[in-house]
């Protein structure tokens, strides 16, 4: 798993991007009810993906096939999650499900 760091311009706009970030995938898997292990898997990553992207926020940029398979599966904005704009849910946003590419992540 290749990880990105996060470009200056992305860490001078948002400079609490990684806690952020973290607290809105925190309180995404709390609002699912899920173990952690669960939620990974219904988003059809791995605990361990789940775990390094958790570990590197704010370190690195997370991995995009990760958080869309989160996305997807869970009905987060992808927007909301890394930015805290616009609605939290994919629905909300104006997107269904039909409509989001899942990159080959099955649920």
């Amino acid at each position: 798993m290749t990880a990105y760091v996060c470009p200056p311009q992305l860490d001078n706009a948002y400079p609490d991007f990684g806690e952020d970030m973290l607290r809105r995938l925190d309180k995404v898997i709390a609002d699912s009810g899920l173990s952690p292990g669960r939620f990974a898997r219904v988003a059809g990553i791995s605990a361990q993906s789940l775990r390094h992207t958790h570990r590197m926020a704010g370190r690195s940029m997370p991995a995009l096939g990760t958080l869309s398979a989160i996305c997807v599966a869970h009905d987060v904005s992808m927007n909301w999650l890394l930015f805290g704009r616009g609605a939290e849910s994919l629905t909300d946003a104006g997107f269904c499900q039909v409509c989001v590419p899942s990159l080959g992540h099955a649920a």
